[in-house]
């Protein structure tokens, strides 16, 4: 595998915490948590439901990209998927919550840490330094299941979505 290539699949994967934070599968589940049915809960949901309808028109402008271009990859999927999931954070940051549905809080503080690792993933994968880039994949993909994890223990089963499947998927004309 050629080093451009190499550093354009790290930059790829970086697209995969876009799967831990707001976000697992692309349909919804059906558990069921305390909040469910809570005004906020509707809410946080309707922002979740906002991100997949973004991080596919985020793909589907994607179409036909090299994958060999890493400036490229970064401009077209990982900035605009940090900002999805900024967005997100906030809006889900802003919603009145009760301080006691840890749950929910749980799953809103997980973006953070979920857009730290896109960023330094990114910034390993640009350094050439691909051990790197894959040791954060490796933090990448239990952020991801343990946000995941959180929105179904918050009843948030819109938010139990893979940002980063979605986006290839579309990307792939799915």
């Amino acid at each position: 595998m050629t080093v451009v290539r190499g550093l354009a699949l790290a930059a790829l994967g970086a697209v995969a915490v876009l799967a831990s934070a707001g976000c697992g599968d692309d349909d919804s589940s059906d558990d069921q948590a305390a909040g469910e049915g809570a005004a906020y809960v509707e809410r946080a949901s309707a922002i979740c439901r906002e991100g997949v309808r973004e991080a596919k028109r985020i793909g589907k402008r994607s179409q036909n990209v090299d994958p060999g271009n890493l400036e490229l990859i970064t401009a077209i999927f990982i900035r605009p998927g940090i900002s999805l999931l900024e967005r997100q954070a906030e809006r889900l940051r802003g919603i009145d919550a009760p301080p006691e549905d840890e749950a929910y809080h749980t799953y809103v503080g997980l973006y953070d840490p979920a857009i730290e690792l896109v960023r330094r993933r990114v910034e390993a994968a640009r350094a050439g330094d691909i051990a790197e880039a894959q040791n954060v994949g490796t933090y990448m993909d239990q952020l991801g299941a343990d946000s995941r994890e959180a929105a179904r223990a918050a009843g948030l089963a819109d938010c139990d979505v893979d940002i980063a499947r979605t986006m290839v998927l579309a990307a792939a004309g799915e």
